[in-house]
């Protein structure tokens, strides 16, 4: 079971870190702004927006995005060589870790209308998924047996 869970959660992180990494490198190959604005505006929009308004988008799309990278990372690195090993301290950071960064993007998506709102729900399924099979891994057979 904490194979499983493990590997959810990695998935989970993996969904996070790709888009986020594209979004970086798009930004910052100057292949156009971040892609959250044509969530919400057209072209035309984006175009009679101030230069000064798209870069500081931009630049907090490239830092945000870019903490992302960094953060499910880290994280990866936690699942796989803490909570994989039944350390408990790494199960409950992790579900405190992780549920303020659903939380935090659930309010995001609460600030623009809630333009996907499906993301979440397959995001939050993922977690609850994920965490729910680590802990039975962890919490069903604390003393021993194989992480499975």
């Amino acid at each position: 079971m904490l194979r499983a869970g493990c590997v959810a959660l990695s998935l989970w992180l993996l969904l996070n870190l790709v888009p986020s990494a594209i979004i970086v490198v798009r930004t910052l190959t100057g292949d156009g702004h971040t892609p959250a604005l044509y969530m919400l505006l057209d072209q035309a929009e984006v175009d009679a927006l101030d230069e000064r308004v798209l870069a500081t988008l931009d630049s907090i799309a490239v830092y945000a995005n870019s903490t992302n990278v960094a953060l499910a990372l880290l994280a990866l690195a936690v699942v796989w060589l803490a909570l994989a090993q039944r350390s408990v301290w790494a199960f409950w950071v992790l579900l405190l870790g992780f549920s303020c960064s659903f939380c935090a993007g659930i309010a995001a998506d609460a600030v623009v209308g809630f333009v996907f709102p499906e993301v979440n729900a397959l995001s939050g399924l993922i977690l609850v998924a994920g965490f729910g099979f680590s802990a039975l891994g962890i919490f069903r057979d604390p003393t021993g047996g194989s992480p499975d």
